[in-house]
């Protein structure tokens, strides 16, 4: 064999090796999502439903963001509210932090406090800057990488949100300490 064919058959060879790994874990992909949407004892359309369900839920989360997102840049609290659920949960940064609950009457207190929370991010090019929780919202317009979906729960930045009988709502925030410190003096 000629010294350049050799490094070509290395190559090729290399590809297909490659190829072959790549569809393994897709193939485990598909298999552990389609094993998330149903039990082993499941016929073939209640695992079909499961799996519609599932893809459902994922795509319910961006119209609901969508809806929410322009609810909070508007100010529009009555919108905010049916988004919500009630009580509002939130605590500090720690999860060994207390858990404070708010009822509907003190939500826009804490909720345009932790709107105004200043926050530092990353632009797309890389370069730091400082925003504020509400920059959050504006700029994530379809949720990326400020944004975790698994089935009935989601979290874009530091909101959570789940999916009940009622659809998608707001349910609790991550604030920081001085955050805290300024609902606690109002």
């Amino acid at each position: 064999m000629s010294p350049k064919i050799l490094p070509i058959k290395n190559l090729l060879l290399l590809i297909l090796a490659f190829s072959f790994a790549c569809s393994r874990n897709e193939n485990s992909h598909e298999k552990s999502v389609k094993e998330r949407g149903s039990t082993t004892n499941d016929s073939a359309s209640n695992h079909s439903a499961k799996n519609d369900n599932l893809d459902r839920v994922y795509y319910q989360f961006p119209e609901f963001w969508k809806d929410f997102r322009t609810a909070v840049i508007n100010k529009d609290y009555s919108t905010i509210y049916k988004l919500t659920q009630f009580p509002f949960e939130t605590r500090g940064p720690m999860d060994s932090d207390p858990l404070v609950k708010y009822d509907k009457a003190e939500f826009p207190k804490v909720f345009q406090t932790f709107l105004d929370e200043p926050v530092s991010d990353i632009d797309s090019t890389g370069k730091d800057i400082k925003t504020t929780q509400l920059g959050i919202i504006r700029h994530t317009i379809v949720p990326g990488r400020h944004y975790t979906l698994n089935g009935d729960w989601a979290r874009v930045g530091n909101l959570e949100f789940n999916k009940g009988s009622n659809g998608w709502r707001l349910t609790f925030a991550y604030l920081e300490y001085p955050t805290i410190e300024i609902i606690n003096k109002r």
